[in-house]
């Protein structure tokens, strides 16, 4: 078939008859509802959404939603995770304290003890010092009472040797009492309960520090339960939008709606995928939606009807009717005129 047109005087051949014939019948005029049903899923999809006019795109709410949910999935990972270290923590004895010991605090207690220890040591010593004195001095007198009797000649001078000895020894027994008396009136402590304690304190302070990271760990826990509740919340907050967005939504078909399937968006019917669906329920469909997205054009262009049978094309009529839609079909024809019938 070789379609000419004429400009002027002059025929010229039609390169592309299916452009030529666009012009005459008006390019985009009207829609192709069989077209629309042989589009991908996720396209279909799409001009559904398109159809519905709502307010917020529902997969916007879902790539939400999945943005949330997967920080609930952290999340409960994490609380899990937190859950077994708890439950792993050893449990600190019966009536461990909450701070640790001060081991610094022990040992300048201890240092302490022994300093008056050492003091007393000293006291006690300085006092055997005068004993020492105390008993020279004695040895002193006794030497000079000797000398009084083995020498007369020296009386006087042995005399006042045994005067001077006994003040010595005076002060001597003097001083050696006070310092023993000021010896025995020290302090003697025990060291016995500090050194116990010092000991103790290592288990005590290890038992304290299982005892803070069991708490850090219970505490933590709470907050990434608390955190994975109020996640839990927004995802039902995100759940209960998109559900109030579609229920005041008007499909073109009752049953209608879309779901992911295959990671991505398809149309359904009635929970079904809707390539699933009979050929007069997704007639159904494309009419319906064809008549959606062209509400003022009331005209239907079905392409390749030929390849249509009667029952198809019967189904066509009839919902095209029942929305005042005027339908016009492309067939091939068999009379072999060489010409376009446009009816």
């Amino acid at each position: 078939l070789t379609v000419e047109k004429k400009t002027g005087d002059a025929w010229t051949a039609v390169k592309s008859p299916q452009d030529f014939l666009d012009s005459i019948i008006g390019a985009g005029l009207g829609f192709d509802p069989m077209a629309l049903l042989r589009l991908r899923p996720a396209q279909l999809a799409a001009r559904l959404l398109e159809s519905l006019r709502l307010e917020e795109d529902p997969r916007a709410i879902d790539a939400e939603r999945e943005r949330v949910a997967a920080s609930r999935t952290d999340a409960g990972r994490e609380a899990r995770a937190l859950k077994t270290r708890l439950e792993a923590a050893p449990a600190a004895p019966e009536g461990t304290p909450d701070e640790e010991i001060s081991l610094a605090a022990l040992v300048e207690e201890r240092d302490d003890l022994q300093a008056q220890r050492a003091d007393r040591t000293d006291a006690e010593r300085g006092a055997r010092s005068l004993l020492d004195r105390q008993g020279a001095a004695e040895r002193d007198e006794e030497r000079a009472k000797q000398a009084v009797a083995s020498a007369e000649a020296t009386l006087a001078r042995a005399r006042e040797a045994l005067a001077a000895a006994s003040r010595t020894a005076a002060n001597a027994t003097a001083e050696a009492s006070r310092a023993t008396g000021a010896a025995q009136a020290m302090p003697d402590p025990d060291l016995a309960d500090v050194t116990r304690r010092i000991g103790a304190a290592d288990g005590v302070n290890k038992a304290v520090r299982a005892k803070r990271e069991r708490r850090a760990l219970a505490d933590a826990l709470t907050a990434q339960e608390a955190a994975l509740a109020a996640i839990v919340v927004e995802i039902d907050a995100i759940d209960e939008r998109k559900r109030a967005l579609l229920a005041g939504a008007k499909f073109p078909v009752s049953g209608l709606g879309f779901e992911v399937i295959g990671g991505e968006y398809a149309p359904t019917l009635n929970g079904v995928p809707l390539d699933q669906a009979s050929d007069s329920e997704k007639r159904r469909v494309g009419m319906a939606l064809a008549m959606a997205l062209a509400p003022h054009v009331r005209v239907i262009i079905v392409r390749d009807a030929s390849l249509l049978d009667p029952e198809t094309l019967a189904d066509i009529e009839r919902l095209a009717g029942e929305g005042g839609y005027q339908v016009w079909t492309e067939i091939v024809g068999t009379d072999g005129r060489d010409a376009f019938v446009i009816e």
